[in-house]
């Protein structure tokens, strides 16, 4: 962290923490996120913001599974039709 700087644009700021724009102006809004203004920029304050990303509950992942193959008909040569399932997999 030694290597970020103290304070940065909001356009480095969404580089360095992968926070959307529009978010960080939430964010700011909100005071989630400090900030200070040196005319018309913004600046955000980095050791702040990522003290806030720490403070962030840990993500769950829940992994979804993927549905089969739907079932197929099929015509024959003799017109018969016939339904092909493909077989379950177990993941």
């Amino acid at each position: 962290m030694s290597d970020l700087p103290l304070y940065c644009s909001i356009g480095r700021w969404c580089e360095l923490s992968g926070i959307g724009r529009s978010r960080t102006y939430e964010l700011l809004a909100s005071g989630r996120l400090a900030a200070k203004k040196l005319g018309t920029r913004t600046l955000i304050d980095v050791r702040h913001g990522m003290e806030f990303i720490g403070s962030l509950p840990p993500a769950e992942i829940h992994r979804k599974q993927r549905p089969g193959p739907s079932a197929r008909v099929i015509q024959s040569s003799t017109g018969a039709s016939l339904r092909l399932q493909a077989p379950s997999r177990a993941l």
